[in-house]
């Protein structure tokens, strides 16, 4: 229960808490989005594990600052990973913690005891990325439009809040409107995740 208690103390600071997850690529802050299932938790391992700083896996802070620049901060340098998932992340078995109870479905990886691996605080975002598993051997990207990403990203991240106020969809709305998103279609090699992103971060920041 403590994820609501702190949106409620965030919202107070004027801060969002989201359902996403945020690494940096090429200095480009890429905000995974979607409901659960849809390829967040490993995009952003696969980020992790390419290299690029990481802030979130579940959970993201969002603010907006005086000139409207959407700002990402880290909540948690942890992953969840589905149990049955596990063996496609060897580099991360062994720091993956078994889930409590029979019912739960995902262990928890402290990224921190993970050697070598890079984090960062905050991030201006640059892009927002909408993951989704796909039958196909390779990872690919297309862009998406801003309505595509808003409907990725509010219904699972209102529905966490205790009492979202029209401004939660005000902030998201400013979001989706004022950076690009695209399509990451997740093929069957997890290894061709990173270096997609980074492909998706050297587009964004050539277009900047």
């Amino acid at each position: 229960p403590f994820h609501r208690l702190l949106s409620i103390w965030l919202d107070d600071q004027d801060v969002q808490f989201i359902h996403a997850a945020l690494a940096i690529a090429e200095n480009q802050g890429m905000l995974f989005v979607g409901s659960g299932g849809s390829g967040k938790s490993t995009s952003s391992v696969a980020s992790f594990l390419e290299g690029f700083d990481f802030l979130s896996d579940d959970f993201v802070a969002l603010a907006q600052t005086e000139t409207g620049q959407m700002i990402g901060h880290s909540l948690y340098a942890t992953c969840l990973i589905a149990n049955d998932h596990i063996s496609r992340f060897p580099a991360l078995a062994e720091i993956a913690h078994k889930p409590n109870h029979d019912i739960e479905h995902k262990s928890v990886a402290y990224l921190s005891d993970h050697p070598g691996g890079r984090f960062a605080r905050e991030t201006p975002i640059s892009a927002v990325i909408l993951p989704r598993v796909v039958d196909q051997p390779r990872t690919t990207y297309r862009p998406a439009r801003s309505m595509e990403a808003m409907l990725a990203l509010a219904p699972s991240s209102i529905i966490i809040l205790p009492g979202a106020a029209p401004r939660s969809l005000d902030k998201l709305g400013d979001l989706v409107t004022t950076v690009p998103a695209f399509w990451l279609e997740l093929g069957h090699d997890v290894g061709e995740i990173g270096p997609t992103v980074r492909r998706i971060s050297r587009e964004v920041a050539g277009n900047a």
